[in-house]
């Protein structure tokens, strides 16, 4: 289990207390398969690269996040000065454990980016929630799942830590889709009827195979 709160000297991030008042209530009837995976994991980004963000132009990024199974909810600041801050990492990783057994792993960092990079061009604000469908799934899970759907990939990048189901509050479904293809997001998944996106940080593909010719006008 990944440490939780950064070491002495890492920037700290905005806690409980820090939500808004009178948050949105959670519809229901969320669904959970995906054919997210593939056998193909060369290429991704590694989970522990190192702590400074070239890449980012954003000095400061915050995600807020619910769980849509526990109810938990974490705003936590992941990027400060420049820095990826590892306290807030580990909260994060913690928040988007198996909800089931309560298995954890780190989660890739570059999710992270992807999963504020949505928000930021979905809505504009961090304040606005990201309602977590689904995050980590323990090998266990994964098999559990796939014995219930055939659109359960058995090498899921949920598995990996590379994966994230969602829906954003003050967003329609199709903005959220519109901007996932935007961010430039390897695996994108579009469930429309039950209200989330899968975004993963593999090979860039989409799907269902209905919205490919909608989704190359927006790729990035």
């Amino acid at each position: 289990m990944p440490a939780r709160r950064g070491a002495a000297g890492i920037p700290g991030h905005l806690a409980l207390d820090d939500l808004p008042p009178q948050t949105p209530e959670l519809p229901g009837g969320i669904g959970l398969t995906n054919p997210d995976g593939g056998t193909q994991l060369a290429g991704l980004s590694p989970v522990n690269t190192p702590l400074h963000l070239d890449r980012a132009k954003a000095q400061e990024k915050t995600l807020s996040i619910v769980s849509t199974h526990t109810s938990e909810f974490l705003r936590a600041r992941f990027v400060s000065g420049g820095r990826y801050d590892a306290g807030a990492l580990a909260d994060l990783s913690h928040l988007l454990r198996d909800h089931r057994n309560g298995q954890m792993r780190d989660i890739d960092r570059a999710l992270f980016d992807a999963a504020y990079e949505v928000a930021m061009r979905a809505t504009g604000s961090d304040w606005d929630v990201l309602h977590l469908v689904s995050g980590y799934h323990s090998p266990e899970t994964n098999r559990l799942l796939r014995e219930r759907s055939l659109g359960v990939a058995k090498n899921s990048h949920h598995v990996h830590g590379r994966a994230l189901d969602f829906f954003v509050d003050g967003a329609e479904i199709r903005d959220v889709y519109v901007a996932v293809l935007k961010s430039g997001a390897g695996g994108v998944g579009y469930y429309p009827s039950s209200k989330f996106v899968h975004i993963d940080t593999g090979p860039s593909r989409s799907w269902p195979a209905q919205y490919k010719p909608f989704a190359s006008q927006y790729r990035a």
